[in-house]
């Protein structure tokens, strides 16, 4: 009886074992996982403040039409507007 009983212990301790090695991996993976996720995104430009001037800018409307800072007239609106 004491061989079944050793054999059934030293089963269970590597059953063990093969968990909390599991359990491990899958936490550093994890950690891993996250830390290249936050180095393969851009972090977001800086958006201007409400009331703060709008600096010289160059872009393109939606229709094609190039626009710069010297399209403005006094008193236009600027919007920021993100497609994410």
């Amino acid at each position: 009886m004491s061989f079944s009983t050793g054999l059934t212990t030293l089963v269970g301790v590597l059953g063990l074992a093969n968990l909390l090695l599991a359990l491990g991996l899958t936490r550093r993976v994890t950690e891993h996982d996250q830390r290249l996720d936050h180095l393969s995104r851009p972090g977001p430009e800086p958006l201007p403040d409400l009331g703060e001037h709008v600096g010289a800018f160059q872009t393109t409307t939606v229709d094609g039409t190039p626009l710069s800072e010297a399209d403005r007239t006094p008193g236009t609106a600027v919007g920021f507007f993100d497609a994410a």
